[in-house]
């Protein structure tokens, strides 16, 4: 396939599958400059796309440059090489640096804008911008990001450098077609922003997440004036989207917009061809209204004297965005209902999207004093530190208000505010996640779009207490293979929607722990005698376990299903490692996984027929009838996760901030 090239110096040829190696590598001499041949003949090999008949002509063009990252004897170098060859696909690259002795060639075109060597592998940033420029028949010149490796020197080998992106192909036509000056997509997922391309040992992954501070985005604009009937593409990041949107817009403020809720895939290396786009006669009004207080019923029950009422609102999207908010309100529900309790319990649910907009998009900045340095016009003034996860906050009065009016079942009289837990959907990138709650049951969560949808791990903490029960035995390391028995919980944003969601509808408490917490005690002992009780599902008292009397007898109920076995008392929760206990060794309140305890389970059952007015009907027996122990992550179930990549890990991130009491 490829024309077998060699050439005096350093030398690179390509085939389409196979083990990378470099070829002939040379030292500098006599001032001669290293010299590289880079193929980009295959289709999944793109710099410059120009757009024919097969799909698209894959060239380099002259002044295209790539950086190669390597080590020689553990210190890491790089070199830059650079082209004067235009539109060919094999192309003659130089560079002066001296290669000798370099193993570990991970070659990133165009280059990156930050690494990082703070742990075992070498993680580089690569970026797509959220703004593109509109090139007839293909992508504009750099745009398209694209890797190589070689592993190590070689007389004989193959290199070809593959694109890291997918590209969305259209057309448009249809009476207004010629005058579209723009065209934004939206989707559920990430597609634009920063990557990082991962190298340890062996072929580089690339995976979103790793800069936390670098910024995501799940939309795109590109720009330029549009011709009718010619092929345009966007690139953008490997994706699964469950829905989006294109906004077509022209120079003077009027646009129109075309959704889709289909789930498509955006896969590295592939163009997803949308075909001709018929836009019809005539653009739609320009500025948009500051608010809007429609809803939608997600869900509604059809069980319970009256239903489990549960309310989504947005923060942070102005009128265009709305539509993505509603899409990622649904994937959130989606992902709760599909796990259990609430998968069984769906039928006694109303569950409401409401929808109202803010003037700008985004949500402001504070200072990690909370003073609000980057101010952003929404409806309900959630605010954040820019590196923190932790300070992360609304308006509770404008968030009860607003609710309180335009909640379906409040205004019929049906629920009071203090039964309606709230999520807040934020529109942001950032990680995080946060719930807030009073002792009389009112509660909000915020659950930013973490990672712009990206791939998310967290780990079980890496120490644990030597004793359930005499905390003065201090603590050991997590084992390897207690790591093997509780598995990777590995996911997106949608975990931390359901881990809020729990915090705020069944009551529960972070069973996690970080330090040991002295007034941890009598905190957790005062906010489990609420007028609605928090935080039921962990005991400061070893001795008087909640758990102990329905769930203690363990034979009898390893006789229904051998799962009850993980049913026991293990110390640590609520963010202390001592003096608090649980009642299984892992569970969704510590590391997010779509699994919850039996005793969790009890308790967000006992809160859902509390919440429908059935509590008289509720037992441990008719609980036992429909429960569910399997665990997802431990027990193989397939469940819907994030898009993967590439094999491999992914940067860990910590468990969120526990629940914070309003007023308190």
């Amino acid at each position: 396939m490829y024309g077998g090239n060699k050439h005096s110096g350093f030398s690179f040829s390509g085939r389409a599958s196979g083990k990378c190696r470099l070829l002939d590598v040379m030292k500098r001499e006599n001032g001669r400059e290293a010299v590289i041949f880079a193929d980009l003949n295959l289709p999944d090999t793109r710099s410059r796309i120009i757009g024919n008949s097969g799909g698209a002509k894959v060239v380099w063009s002259r002044g295209d440059s790539f950086r190669a990252h390597y080590s020689v004897a553990g210190e890491y170098y790089f070199a830059d090489f650079q082209t004067n060859i235009d539109g060919a696909a094999l192309a003659e690259f130089t560079t002066d640096a001296n290669l000798e002795g370099g193993s570990g060639f991970v070659c990133i075109y165009p280059g990156y804008t930050n690494m990082d060597y703070s742990s075992d592998a070498r993680v580089f940033e690569v970026i797509v911008p959220s703004e593109q420029t509109a090139v007839s028949g293909g992508i504009e010149e750099g745009l398209n990001r694209s890797m190589a490796y070689a592993d190590q020197y070689s007389p004989r080998g193959n290199l070809h450098f593959r694109n890291m992106l997918s590209l969305l192909k259209f057309r448009l036509e249809g009476d207004i077609a010629g005058d579209v000056h723009s065209v934004r997509l939206t989707t559920t997922g990430q597609i634009a922003g920063s990557h990082a391309v991962f190298w340890n040992n062996g072929s580089p992954g690339i995976y979103p997440g790793y800069f936390e501070d670098s910024e995501r985005f799940s939309c795109i604009t590109l720009s330029g004036d549009f011709k009718p009937g010619v092929d345009y593409y966007i690139a953008l990041w490997p994706s699964v989207t469950s829905g989006l949107e294109m906004t077509f817009s022209d120079g003077n403020g009027l646009y129109t917009t075309l959704q889709s809720s289909k789930e498509i895939v955006f896969s590295r290396s592939e163009i997803v061809d949308f075909g001709a786009i018929v836009l019809g006669d005539e653009f739609m009004g320009d500025s948009p209204v500051s608010i809007s207080t429609e809803h939608e019923l997600y869900c509604g029950a059809t069980d319970g004297l009256k239903p489990v009422t549960v309310v989504i609102i947005p923060e942070g999207f102005t009128l265009y965005e709305l539509p993505q908010y509603e899409r990622l309100a649904r994937m959130g529900l989606d992902y709760v209902f599909e796990t259990e309790p609430y998968h069984s319990y769906k039928d006694r649910f109303n569950a409401y999207i409401l929808k109202v907009a803010s003037d700008e998009s985004g949500i402001s900045i504070k200072d990690g004093n909370g003073n609000v340095t980057e101010k952003r016009n929404t409806y309900f003034g959630v605010s954040r530190s820019q590196s923190s996860y932790e300070d992360l906050d609304a308006n509770s009065t404008t968030v009860s208000r607003f609710v309180s009016a335009n909640c379906p079942d409040i205004l019929n009289g049906i629920h009071s505010i203090q039964e309606v837990p709230i999520i807040i959907v934020a529109n942001d990138s950032r990680y995080g996640g946060i719930c807030h709650f009073s002792p009389d049951g009112y509660s909000y969560c915020i659950v930013p779009h973490s990672l712009a949808g990206g791939r998310i791990e967290w780990k079980y903490p890496s120490i644990t207490t030597v004793s359930e029960a005499n905390p003065s035995l201090g603590y050991r390391n997590t084992t390897d293979e207690e790591y093997q028995e509780i598995g990777r919980s590995t996911g997106d944003w949608r975990n931390l929607f359901l881990h809020e969601f729990s915090h705020a509808l069944g009551r529960l408490q972070d069973e996690y722990w970080k330090t040991n917490n002295s007034a941890v005690t009598s905190r957790i002992m005062a906010q489990q005698t609420y007028s609605v009780p928090f935080g039921l599902n962990v005991s400061a008292s070893y001795e008087t376990l909640p758990w102990q009397e329905l769930l203690d007898p363990r034979e009898e109920l390893i006789q229904v299903n051998p799962l009850y076995g993980r049913i026991g008392v293990y110390q640590g929760g609520a963010n202390a490692m001592y003096n608090v206990w649980r009642s299984e060794k892992v569970s969704g309140m510590i590391d997010n996984r779509p699994y919850f305890s039996a005793w969790q389970r009890y308790l967000i059952v006992q809160r859902i027929m509390t919440l429908t007015g059935d509590a008289d009907a509720f037992s441990f027996d008719s609980w036992l009838a429909k429960d569910n122990p399997v665990d997802p992550i431990r027990d193989g179930v397939a469940t819907r996760s994030s898009f993967c990549l590439e094999s491999g890990s992914v940067p860990l991130y910590p468990m969120t901030n526990p629940p914070i009491v309003i007023d308190e």
